[in-house]
């Protein structure tokens, strides 16, 4: 089985999808639990897990000034966030709760915002 790579397709907040550049090298969080491995003086060992929220980091995006886009983003952060849905390369949806964390810094020069996002819980696929 041959597996599929690429950068993401577009990144939609609140409804309002960006699609993402061809040179951005996000990661991504899906969420759940960490469990790291403490040792016990008998040589046992205990399960510390420790919940984790999803997120995405460093997602460069195209950003259509003249449509409004960079205020869009702002707006959405202000207001709290809501519903961020991820698409992979080939088309595979994941769907979070969340909102933009960081400050939102738009590259006129390059039409493009690299932002992070997350939330509480773990993503969907849709």
């Amino acid at each position: 089985m041959t597996a599929t790579g690429g950068p993401f397709e577009s990144v939609s907040f609140g409804g309002r999808e960006l699609p993402v550049t061809v040179d951005s090298d996000p990661t991504v969080v899906m969420g759940g639990i960490e469990i790291a491995i403490e040792m016990n003086g008998n040589f046992t060992h205990r399960e510390l897990r420790t919940p984790v929220p999803w997120s995405i980091s460093s997602a460069k995006l195209t950003l259509d000034i003249e449509n409004g886009d960079h205020e869009y983003l702002v707006d959405f952060q202000k207001k709290g966030g809501g519903e961020v849905v991820i698409t992979y390369a080939g088309g595979i949806n994941y769907i979070g709760n969340g909102n933009i964390t960081g400050t939102i810094e738009a590259n006129p020069a390059t039409a493009s915002v690299t932002l992070s996002a997350g939330g509480s819980g773990m993503t969907k696929k849709l």
